[in-house]
């Protein structure tokens, strides 16, 4: 990420392909690192969902946009391990 535009990045969450917004249920947490000597600095995103039931199991979608281009994507699966 570059530093001087990091105000301008906006992560999102997807699960089912429907935006997931912060509430009571679901915590969002973002961190970026001090910048190298290129001005690039790395970051982190976290969600945290409240009270986990079967149906929030499947798969999610995190995204880096930087005003409406999507920098990077990853998707992470939520499997029931009982």
């Amino acid at each position: 990420m570059d530093r001087r535009h990091l105000n301008s990045y906006y992560w999102h969450w997807r699960f089912n392909e429907k935006e997931i917004k912060e509430n009571r249920r679901y915590k969002m947490f973002y961190h970026h690192l001090p910048p190298n000597v290129c001005q690039q600095s790395k970051g982190w995103a976290v969600l945290q969902i409240i009270n986990v039931s079967e149906g929030d199991l499947g798969q999610y979608e995190c995204a880096l946009q930087l005003t409406n281009i999507t920098l990077a994507e990853n998707d992470i699966p939520l499997y029931d391990f009982g």
